[in-house]
């Protein structure tokens, strides 16, 4: 028991610091795309258009990496979330 956990261990924390690692590059990414969104010229919207498309993904992509890591950490927080009833916008 104590070994199969140990594995599971070290394995969460091999896919933390990958997890770490995607985070920070699809940080940058987020910064470079800003840096060139604010360098084109206004007339270019079409590339401005793709580049906020690019923020937006790699934003969601590192959040949801962000989210699965908690979840990871505190699995009772996350089954109590799953339970809980959910509030629909109206």
């Amino acid at each position: 028991m104590r070994n199969r956990d140990a594995r599971r261990f070290a394995i969460v924390k091999r896919m933390s610091r990958k997890s770490e690692e995607l985070i920070r590059k699809l940080v940058q990414i987020q910064e470079q795309a800003h840096i060139t969104m604010e360098e084109l010229p206004g007339t270019q919207k079409l590339a401005r258009d793709r580049l906020k498309l690019i923020v937006g993904l790699a934003g969601y992509i590192a959040t949801a990496l962000r989210l699965d890591e908690q979840r990871e950490r505190q699995p009772e927080v996350a089954a109590l979330a799953e339970d809980a009833p959910r509030k629909t916008l109206q």
